[in-house]
């Protein structure tokens, strides 16, 4: 929805181009990470139904990462 605004803003000569840019960047950082979130959680998911077999700590990560807990 902040880009559609500022989408609009711009169109309509409220806001220059570079504001307009700016949301754009910020839109697709948080989509990435949004995205690199959704991964992490995935292999989490994976070493859980392969619990015998996976490394706890390497899982704990994983989903600490996944939750935004670590980096």
């Amino acid at each position: 929805q902040v880009l559609l605004v500022a989408e609009a803003a711009y169109r309509l000569g409220e806001r220059g181009i570079i504001e307009y840019l700016d949301a754009q960047r910020q839109f697709r950082l948080v989509r990435i990470e949004l995205l690199d979130a959704r991964l992490e959680l995935q292999r989490a998911r994976s070493d859980l139904d392969d619990w015998p077999d996976a490394d706890p700590m390497t899982t704990l990560f994983r989903v600490f990462r996944a939750f935004g807990v670590l980096r």
